[in-house]
């Protein structure tokens, strides 16, 4: 089902699992080690009903995900079901979630999240909202504060240390922003949050987890911290400033990760310093082998690619609460993995493409040579490196 949005709203774009599965995390609490032990998500979360629901601020975002969060079937992501979604839809009830699918849309919501900040003298378990106060007013840029925010606590939030900041902070802009222009503002403004949310077919996990053995060791896990201000005002955001701070780090605005070769790019697999993380890490390999390798080679040299990544992502380090069945079951199955080949591939064609329509469509022989042959001689020179 999908609703049509007035012009003049935001909107939330809401999926549920074609099978109706929980998808939320689960935590099991183990008496003899006085530990948690954490079963993740379903895996390959394919299809997905849409719906639609209009938004025109920080309050009319809360009741929708809160009436969302109800349902553990449910998520979130940024991006609009477009006529290849519809017309999925029409025919089989369900679409699946993919750019495809579903067309990059700028929001005026952005859900911040903050996983690698240490709060010290804090305990998340037992006041979440002074946490939440502290992490603002220490972490955050000008334009985020005395303003009002939504916060809701990660799943894995006080499972272990309790001076952990782990929190989703669900913010209402005073215009739409999509991923480049979130990417540019973080590096801009310094502030502590994984660019992953904000991509644009990222799923936003809404349903509270569920404890089994022990009660939530958290007092609460939603809230509102209060500010005079009802949106932040997003400051003047100069991208090419922001671009060459991301250059320096390796990475880009898209949210690749730059390298000479797809060695190189793994190399800057895994969370910490230095790290980019595994999803980016992981696209952009793909990409670069994609446009690197000679299109005759790519069923031989499949099954190469994805053990080196599969490699690289086994032996990068993890951040706390992210083990090593999280990363296999998100990033290093078959099916994972071939999608994103043929994501690659086919991204590699259209560019292909494009540069051949912006060709001149007459020139003389020997010209046209002389550049068939320095372009051939680049290619392989890449494929060969």
């Amino acid at each position: 089902m999908i609703n049509q949005i007035p012009d003049s709203a935001d909107s939330l774009t809401i999926l549920t699992d074609k099978h109706k599965r929980r998808l939320a995390k689960r935590h099991v609490f183990s008496p003899g080690s006085g530990k948690w032990v954490t079963e993740g998500y379903p895996d390959k979360l394919a299809f997905f009903d849409v719906e639609q629901h209009p938004v025109r601020s920080l309050a009319d975002l809360e009741r929708v995900l809160r009436e969302t969060a109800v349902d553990p079937s449910r998520v979130v992501i940024r991006a609009e079901p477009n006529a290849s979604a519809f017309a999925a839809i029409a025919e089989t009830g369900f679409t699946r979630r993919n750019k495809e699918c579903f067309a990059a849309t700028p929001r005026r919501w952005v859900c911040v999240d903050v996983d690698s900040v240490t709060a010290p003298g804090f305990d998340i378990r037992t006041d979440p909202a002074g946490v939440v106060a502290w992490l603002v007013k220490t972490q955050f840029p000008p334009e985020f504060q005395n303003t009002r925010i939504l916060w809701q606590l990660s799943s894995s939030a006080g499972l272990r240390d309790p001076e952990a900041v782990k929190v989703h902070l669900w913010c209402w802009l005073s215009r739409p922003l999509g991923f480049q222009e979130l990417k540019a503002w973080r590096l801009q403004g310094g502030f502590p949050a994984d660019d992953a949310m904000f991509r644009d077919v990222q799923i936003h996990y809404v349903a509270d987890p569920s404890f089994q053995g022990a009660p939530d060791p958290c007092a609460r896990r939603w809230g509102v911290l209060e500010g005079e201000h009802g949106e932040i005002h997003v400051p003047e955001i100069d991208l090419t400033q922001a671009r060459q701070k991301a250059a320096d780090r390796g990475e880009s605005l898209t949210g690749l990760v730059s390298g000479k070769d797809v060695a190189e790019i793994l190399s800057k697999m895994g969370d910490g310093d230095g790290g980019h993380g595994f999803h980016a890490v992981i696209i952009s390999a793909q990409m670069k082998w994609a446009r690197t390798t000679p299109p005759a080679f790519y069923d031989r040299q499949r099954a190469a690619l994805k053990q080196a990544i599969r490699e690289a992502a086994r032996n990068a380090q993890r951040r706390p609460g992210r083990s090593l069945a999280d990363v296999e079951r998100d990033y290093l199955t078959d099916d994972v993995l071939d999608r994103g080949i043929d994501g690659a591939i086919k991204r590699a064609k259209e560019r292909q493409v494009e540069a051949a329509a912006d060709f001149p469509p007459f020139v003389p022989l020997r010209e046209a040579q002389t550049a068939i042959y320095a372009a051939a001689r680049q290619f392989f020179k890449e494929a060969l490196r």
